[in-house]
């Protein structure tokens, strides 16, 4: 499923940058969660794409990438059996209660695919300089039914790698992409890091 979600994220993407004559400008992607694997999966499709008229759209969404903030996202576990158990939380996380019949089935799908969707981390790992990078993790817990945890743990929501940025947001899981006004937790820093990028790759 995450592969037919990336290509169709090009496509979309595409479709709009040429639409709106922004098709030289630089993107900056911002990522919550599993949102954070389908960008890198996208990425990852359009950079071995050939080179060709009619590849040439979709291929520039990972040429003209110059940023990628992520929010929570996992990027390394030591085996299947962690890697699943977060996808797990990720989705109790951040599926409403009243559909947890719906969660219970998407968490099913995550974990059938759980080989594929380390895959596109390790493959990630061979594009990742090319781009700025900034890995953001949660420091509140989350209550998954009585049960207090962090969904996406410090090390792996920010495995060290040199040139990225890290830094922790007070906040849960689900709540560490929704900034209620400015002096939210983490606003300042994650704005201060969009602009400073904005601004570079205009001019990059």
């Amino acid at each position: 499923m995450i592969h037919q979600h990336a290509q169709a994220l090009l496509q979309n993407l595409a479709l709009e940058r040429e639409s709106e004559e922004f098709g030289e400008h630089p993107i900056i992607f911002v990522a919550h969660s599993l949102g954070g694997i389908l960008v890198k999966r996208a990425l990852e499709l359009a950079a071995h794409l050939p080179v060709t008229g009619s590849n040439e759209e979709l291929r520039s969404i990972f040429v003209s990438t110059y940023a990628i903030m992520f929010l929570g996202t996992p990027h390394i576990e030591s085996d299947s059996v962690g890697f699943s158990s977060v996808l797990q939380r990720m989705v109790s996380a951040l599926y409403p209660r009243d559909t947890l019949e719906s969660a219970s089935q998407q968490a099913k799908l995550l974990q059938s695919d759980v080989e594929k969707l380390q895959n596109i981390n390790i493959d990630f790992s061979d594009i990742i300089d090319r781009f700025k990078i900034c890995m953001v993790h949660e420091t509140r817990l989350t209550d998954l039914n009585g049960t207090k945890t962090i969904i996406v743990d410090p090390f792996s929501a920010g495995p060290l790698h040199p040139g990225i940025t890290y830094f922790g947001i007070e906040s849960s899981h689900a709540g560490m992409s929704k900034f209620d006004s400015k002096s939210s937790p983490g606003y300042l820093t994650v704005s201060a890091t969009l602009l400073l990028w904005s601004h570079e790759g205009m001019w990059s």
